[in-house]
């Protein structure tokens, strides 16, 4: 089946209209939370990461609205020690000072990237994931709606909100069309205990910074959330 987004596009008069989707079926579906034995176990500080749905304030009808709507990532320096050079959403460890994950994500991405968190607008929490590293990781969805003109939106953001720590290389800003169509999209089955399957997700992003693949748990998120979002997508099936 050939991609249309367009199908999609139709389904929401307006960004409004999109964004009150969004917000409802994040809010209203059976979230998938570690246990509490398994998070005893770990004992480590809650992680959040920001994933946030940015767009133009001149954004309001438009025949593509998913091609209007951005998410940004990080390209992880190649000097870390852990993920190297992977694509990962901004977002670090919780501290005392944060009342809860959605202050973490603002205070990582302002840190990390140079997002005010005064432009960030709360939509919802998605599930929780325990990293290869054991951590337990909570990515926090929100809207950012930015005054800047809609004539070369993603290259204007992608400018200006680059790396402010040695963490990461670049800044990917990707339209919420991309991980939409079939054609970016893979996956890797793998054996798991007890006879389950589990997958490697990848999402190529080779037009937007050449040579370049969204995976593992950055991937997964992007994954579930348009699987929640958008359930009638035609990514590859998982049982």
């Amino acid at each position: 089946m050939s991609f249309d987004k367009n199908i999609l596009n139709n389904k929401h008069s307006n960004i409004n209209d999109l964004l009150d989707h969004i917000e409802s079926v994040i809010n209203n579906r059976e979230e998938r939370l570690v246990s509490e034995e398994r998070r005893v176990e770990l004992k480590k500080t809650p992680t959040a990461i920001l994933l946030s749905l940015i767009y133009s304030n001149e954004l309001i009808n438009s025949d593509n609205l998913l091609d209007n709507v951005f998410i940004l990532l990080e390209k992880r320096s190649m000097q870390m020690s852990k993920n190297p050079g992977d694509m990962a959403f901004p977002g670090g460890k919780s501290e005392a000072g944060d009342r809860d994950l959605f202050d973490t994500a603002c205070r990582e991405a302002k840190e990390e990237v140079g997002l005010e968190p005064s432009s960030l607008k709360f939509i919802g929490y998605m599930d929780e994931y325990v990293s290869y590293s054991n951590l337990i990781v909570r990515a926090v969805v929100t809207k950012a709606k930015l005054d800047i003109p809609m004539d070369n939106f993603r290259e204007v953001i992608q400018k200006r909100y680059r790396p402010r720590t040695d963490e990461s290389e670049h800044t990917v800003v990707i339209p919420i069309s991309h991980c939409l169509d079939p054609k970016y999209y893979s996956t890797k089955a793998y054996s798991i205990p007890n006879g389950r399957t589990g997958y490697i997700r990848f999402i190529d992003i080779d037009k937007y910074l050449e040579h370049t693949r969204i995976w593992g748990l950055t991937a997964t998120i992007i994954r579930r959330f348009i699987d929640i979002v958008f359930p009638d997508n035609i990514l590859i099936k998982e049982p």
